[in-house]
């Protein structure tokens, strides 16, 4: 009886050791593809996201964000999605992590401390896409979109850890409703890749 519990035990090790180096990838400083479902990413500087307890946000920088003409039928949802882009996007990344850390504090501001991680990020990207295009197209067309560019900073020292940027695509529903998802959902995978560091 003892031998077959062992015997199973040694299986389950076997099975949950490859599962776990999948996702715990390489933490070492370089650049990285498709690190755990993040689509870039670069390790300025080994760390723990263990260390921390705080995630302070600072606010998107928009300026690379060229609204539609005001004539098109996206310039009003976009302009309201952008406005909203931070909260949708912290939104996101509350969520991921609270998945794993239920005691880690998410907050917006610049404000830095000890164990404080800053964040600041670039909207790099944001589209409403084809509400046609996505009823009459195939797989994926017309959808919107948004790409993020962020760089985590240890705020007590000013020192840079790493660069992520994602970018998510959503092919059904309203103007609103793909910009919306695409920002939540961008948080939400930076926040699972923080949970290889």
């Amino acid at each position: 009886m003892i031998r077959k519990a062992l015997l199973f035990a040694a299986t389950l090790a076997v099975f949950a050791l490859p599962a776990a180096a999948v996702f715990a990838q390489k933490t070492a400083p370089g650049n990285y593809k498709d690190w755990n479902d993040v689509d870039s990413v670069q390790i300025v500087q080994s760390f723990k996201f263990a260390d921390y307890t705080k995630l302070v946000v600072a606010p998107l920088d928009k300026n690379d964000i060229k609204l539609p003409a005001e004539s098109d039928n996206t310039y009003a949802p976009t302009k309201k999605i952008l406005e909203g882009s931070d909260a949708f996007f912290v939104k996101g990344l509350t969520k991921g992590i609270a998945d794993f850390r239920k005691d880690f504090v998410v907050e917006e501001g610049t404000a830095g401390g000890a164990k404080t991680l800053l964040l600041r990020g670039k909207l790099v990207k944001l589209g409403a896409g084809s509400q046609a295009a996505r009823v009459f197209g195939g797989f994926g067309a017309g959808a919107g979109s948004a790409r993020i560019s962020i760089e985590l900073v240890d705020a007590a020292t000013g020192t840079v850890l790493a660069r992520m940027t994602h970018e998510r695509r959503v092919g059904s529903g309203g103007y609103d409703k793909v910009m919306t998802k695409a920002l939540t959902e961008i948080g939400e995978t930076f926040a699972k890749g923080f949970k290889g560091f």
